[in-house]
């Protein structure tokens, strides 16, 4: 299913704006609650879920990724 599925369309653009948002955040080394609270997400685990959803793995995976390469 498209992991937009559960956002209706005029929130749609936002939600992928606090995403990339997110990914910056991520890759400086902020924490996932960290991030998902200075981007908008009242809940980090949701935040998590559609962050899962749209890059194919979990935030904290992706900020690991970023802190091995520094």
């Amino acid at each position: 299913s498209d992991w937009s599925s559960d956002v209706c369309s005029s929130d749609l653009y936002l939600l992928e704006y606090r995403l990339q948002q997110s990914e910056k955040l991520l890759q400086m080394g902020m924490t996932v609650k960290q991030t998902a609270l200075s981007c908008g997400f009242e809940d980090p685990f949701y935040y998590s879920r559609v962050f899962r959803k749209h890059y194919g793995m979990p935030p904290s995976d992706y900020r690991l990724q970023f802190a091995e390469i520094q």
